[in-house]
């Protein structure tokens, strides 16, 4: 697999703080959610979070880099891409190429997402590999039927990331027992394939071409 150079950035501004994705990164991301919303018929905000997390998560314990490379915090429905959930959660911008959501119709889902997402395009394969379709595929397979609030708890399991995170940092006890909702740490997604010493450094190197 060949890299591309370095492309212009698209900034989300979220407080004062400007997070930048590159243009195939955006594209790879709208249209990884042009997929899930045309697969799954119940994909709701925190759902979509949820599996965007877990492709990159499994894309690095299997292959060494990340699927769509994105950084995810410490909440209490974490983890969570930040942008993806600010431009999700009011008047989408970001994404608007590429999803929307229907509002009256509920999803299946006991949460509090009552709307879901449907593709605004086709879908394009550009950005993605053989492999990526494939594993997107499984992770539908494996999860798409699952409520997000079930997706939740699959990403919580104790030795997960994101608990291993919260406990390390002090915040665990608050964030399960929702004294808070989020905090400003980040998961360290190298740290699983730290035991590996051929995917670190597939991951490292990954991580330093961006």
């Amino acid at each position: 697999m060949t890299f591309a150079p370095k492309q212009r950035m698209k900034k989300m501004e979220i407080g004062k703080q400007y997070v930048q994705y590159r243009e195939d990164q955006l594209e790879k991301l709208g249209n990884t959610a042009v997929y899930l919303s045309d697969h799954i018929s119940d994909l709701s905000k925190t759902k979509l979070l949820k599996l965007l997390y877990l492709l990159d998560e499994r894309s690095i314990l299997e292959r060494g880099f990340p699927f769509l490379n994105l950084q995810y915090k410490v909440w209490k429905l974490g983890p969570v891409a930040q942008p993806v959930f600010v431009d999700l959660s009011s008047e989408i911008t970001m994404l608007a190429p590429y999803v929307h959501y229907v509002r009256n119709e509920p999803c299946r889902t006991n949460d509090s997402d009552w709307q879901r997402l449907v593709p605004n395009r086709p879908f394009c394969d550009d950005e993605f590999s053989a492999y990526d379709m494939e594993l997107m595929d499984r992770v539908i397979s494996e999860y798409g039927k699952m409520t997000a609030k079930e997706l939740v708890n699959a990403t919580h399991l104790p030795g997960s990331l994101w608990y291993e995170t919260a406990r390390e940092n002090g915040v665990l006890d608050a964030l399960e027992n929702e004294r808070i909702n989020s905090t400003d740490f980040a998961l360290d997604m190298g740290r699983l394939v730290a035991d590996d010493p051929y995917k670190k450094e597939k991951y490292e190197s990954y991580r330093e071409m961006f």
